[in-house]
């Protein structure tokens, strides 16, 4: 058995020096270079060692592993047959939505929910095999692509499980099958010639006289037609069927010189070469792909010529789930807290602040016990930072940073519910094709994405001027994705709730017709509403107790209500007490309260006393997963009702007195929220009863001017109000007219370009109504990020 150092020398065409960062690597490992290549190196898996080595390093590791795994060096093997396929990977087993990967002397659990991911492989791998024999096919055979977003599992798919399925089907054929002989080889393709080569000899593959050295004689050769035209021959001379399995294949398409883009060399690497590579190339290679960067992979199919067969539309896809139901994240735990039981008890906080994905929480818990297993309230948030914000801007860069600004806002736009997006007419070919898997559909036509936490990154990595961020503040991750996504649907679903179902609604809709929907989002409001009673009630030890008496008697109502931004709420509750006698009355009491305590501050900003509670306390009482309580708040908040009432009139009711705060409000980012010390204006809180709660005096508020669309708003913090003075479109807001109503400048009223009302008339009882403010001439982080996106989606349904 050779050493791990001369298992690397041996390889072909590395050097002394060329292998000398792969031994520091491996010694960083743990790895005794200069003994035996024993069984813990013959089962490396290289993509540990990712962050250290590049393609070519990776490349070469991997033949040295083969190598030793055979028991003997390149340089002294001889020429036995091809290594197949069905004797090299795993055999799979079936446990309902487990699949079993049973290896030699190991066994790997992979969720697949219904059998979705290993069926649509099976499928692709059962077309592909019989076009692999079709020798007169005008076209090479389909590729498989392994889609997905970031932490999806996309690897290890791609080198475990489809192998194991096309072996499978290879097993169930016999030794007479069309592809008995395919032989195990993968292929990680950079330096494309120079990889194929070593590939073919290191695995011994069948070609015709003379293809290989032919080949090796065009090696050194520059010129790119030159290079892709012998490695074209090359692969049209491999005589068995071989299963290529390309990670990272988005280097394929970014060639660089000096680390900067080569423009010349990439459009002929996408144009010329992987167009005839991928449709008119050698009927036995069977390509299955994947990349941590899959955007810019779908990109470059779709910029690829269209003549002849489109590979954009003629490519299988097998879309991994971005997101798992929490019985699946728990199944997963459990085989986890099973696996590491000999080494360590694993901490629950583990499961509970790691987003709903598998491979994400694997990554998370190994890494957890290399750190030494630290407090997981402190290390959870660094991962989340360095290990999926960081993979996650290398992930969407490379696919954007090229791309119109458009684009870039079109993809912010999809991680806002409310916004949206339509992607069939403004956002690229390829993107659609590699997003629309992720997205729902809302009754407007626009599209977001499904999964929360999916939503959050794309928010953290993306400014609101479409630039894409490099760096982010510790105080960003002290709350997790999904606790952000939740905060901001059920500030959203509390303002929603209050404006079409609270105690001043009756009188709003006799002076209008109510939004299309409404009956449905009541409905949805009241099962809510049944669910808690239900729960609540089971408490009380047989006692029964009123609606009112029954919610108000509980810790959590007490706590929010006695909150100092609810002061007012809690003053006039009295006055409320016989519109409030139902269940579904005490709920949307309770969403406005807590809608006033969270549009008031940052979850980590202590001063404002916000507490992540508050998020948390609904879904434990309806027992539910902090996950599906948002989904299900996110569904509920954006029915058809929403688009309905932005194009609204109020009708010029005398009593419907008080702007309520537009569903504009409920996009912003929690990261763009303003701290005190970045306002540039006060301004006494002027009271009413339709007011935010607040407890008076001195407030400070949020500006933001949003130059492109001559838009400037100005939000009173507590109050509940909403000066605009807008340019363009028209007044953002759910009453058509409501401008002149309540005091609000319009367009043809407005002296100066963004120039702020100077008096906010209108308000109904309290301290007055008479409130000013002094704008600041520079730009605060934006407090309604996508505000000009409605406005001109709106614009038409207001005229």
């Amino acid at each position: 058995m050779p050493t791990i150092r001369e298992a690397l020398a041996a390889v072909r065409g590395e050097t002394e020096a060329t292998v000398a960062p792969i031994l520091q690597a491996l010694q960083a490992e743990g790895f005794d270079v200069d003994a035996e290549a024993g069984d813990a190196f013959c089962l490396l898996d290289v993509n540990y060692l990712r962050s250290h080595l590049n393609l070519r390093q990776l490349t070469a590791l991997k033949a040295a592993i083969k190598s030793a795994d055979a028991g003997t060096s390149n340089a002294a093997a001889g020429a036995p047959a091809p290594r197949r396929l069905v004797d090299s990977v795993a055999e799979l087993h079936y446990n309902n939505d487990i699949v079993e990967l049973h290896f030699s002397d190991s066994k790997v659990s992979y969720v697949d929910v219904a059998g979705v991911v290993v069926n649509r492989i099976r499928l692709w791998a059962k077309t592909a095999m019989l076009a692999a024999v079709e020798k007169h096919r005008a076209r090479a055979p389909s590729i498989l692509l392994v889609s997905g977003l970031v932490k999806t599992g996309k690897s290890f798919t791609l080198e475990h499980v489809v192998p194991a399925v096309v072996a499978e089907l290879l097993r169930k054929q016999g030794e007479k099958g069309p592809l008995a002989g395919m032989d195990g080889a993968k292929a990680m393709l950079q330096d494309l010639l120079g990889v194929l080569l070593r590939w073919a000899r290191n695995e011994h593959v069948p070609m015709r006289e003379g293809a290989l050295e032919a080949a090796e004689d065009v090696q050194d050769r520059t010129h790119l037609g030159t290079l892709g035209h012998a490695i074209l021959e090359f692969l049209e001379a491999v005589e068995v069927p071989v299963l290529v399995l390309c990670d990272e294949v988005q280097s394929l398409f970014m060639p660089t010189i000096n680390g900067k883009l080569d423009m010349n060399g990439a459009a002929y690497i996408r144009d010329t070469f992987m167009k005839q590579l991928l449709v008119y190339g050698s009927h036995t290679m069977l390509w299955c792909m994947t990349g941590s960067s899959m955007a810019q992979t779908w990109i470059s199919l779709a910029d690829m010529p269209p003549n002849g067969y489109m590979v954009i539309t003629s490519a299988s896809a097998v879309n991994l789930p971005a997101s798992y139901r929490p019985e699946h994240m728990s199944l997963v735990w459990e085989l986890l807290k099973g696996s590491h039981a000999s080494v360590v008890t694993l901490d629950p906080r583990l499961l509970e602040l790691c987003p709903p994905s598998i491979a994400l929480l694997t990554v998370l818990v190994g890494d957890w016990i290399n750190a030494g297993c630290p407090e997981v309230a402190a290390f959870v948030p660094t991962f989340m930072r360095t290990k999926l914000i960081d993979e996650s801007l290398k992930e969407w860069k490379l696919g954007l940073e090229g791309m119109p600004l458009s684009q870039r806002i079109t993809v912010l736009d999809l991680a806002f519910p409310d916004v949206g997006a339509r992607i069939d007419t403004d956002l690229h070919s390829g993107l659609q094709r590699f997003l629309a898997p992720y997205l729902v559909r809302k009754n407007d036509g626009c599209y977001y994405f499904r999964d929360a936490h999916q939503r959050q990154i794309v928010q953290l990595l993306i400014n609101e001027d479409g630039t894409l961020r490099e760096s982010w503040s510790s105080a960003e991750f002290s709350a997790s994705l999904m606790q952000k996504d939740t905060l901001w649907n059920l500030l959203r679903l509390g303002e929603s709730a209050d404006y079409l179902l609270g105690p001043h609604a009756s009188r709003r809709w006799e002076c209008q017709k109510p939004p299309a929907g409404m009956d449905e989002f009541k409905a949805n409001l009241q099962a809510i509403a049944d669910k808690t009673a239900t729960k609540l009630a089971s408490d009380q030890g047989g006692v029964v107790l009123g609606p009112q008496e029954l919610w108000e008697r509980q810790s959590w109502f007490q706590k929010v209500l006695s909150s100092k931004w609810n002061d007012r709420d809690r003053a006039k509750s009295k006055d409320y007490k016989q519109a409030r006698c139902t269940h579904l009355a005490m709920l949307v009491f309770y969403l406005r309260l807590s809608r006033n305590i969270l549009v008031h501050g940052k979850p980590w900003d202590q001063e404002h006393d916000i507490r992540m509670d508050v998020i948390e306390v609904l879904p434990r009482v309806l027992g539910q997963s902090l996950s599906d309580f948002n989904q299900d708040i996110a569904v509920v908040s954006t029915g058809r009702w929403f688009t309905s009432l932005a194009g609204m009139g109020c009708g010029g009711r005398e009593g419907c007195r008080q702007p309520h705060l537009h569903c504009v409000v409920f996009t912003c980012r929690m990261s763009s929220l303003p701290t005190d010390s970045e306002t540039t204006e006060t301004a006494e809180h002027a009271g009413d009863e339709q007011g935010s709660g607040g407890g008076g005096g001195k407030m400070s508020g949020w500006t933001n001017e949003l130059t492109g669309n001559g838009i400037t708003e100005t939000i009173k913090s507590g109050v509940g109000r909403l000066k605009r003075g807008v340019r363009g479109a028209g007044v953002i807001g759910p009453h058509g007219e409501m401008g002149a109503e309540y005091g609000l400048r319009t367009p043809r009223q407005a002296g100066s370009r963004g120039a702020p009302p100077e008096k906010e008339g209108g308000g109904g009882g309290g301290d007055g109504g008479e409130s000013r403010a002094s704008v600041g001439s520079r730009n605060l982080p934006p407090f309604l990020p996508r505000a000009h996106k409605l406005n001109q989606r709106l614009a038409p349904r207001r005229q």
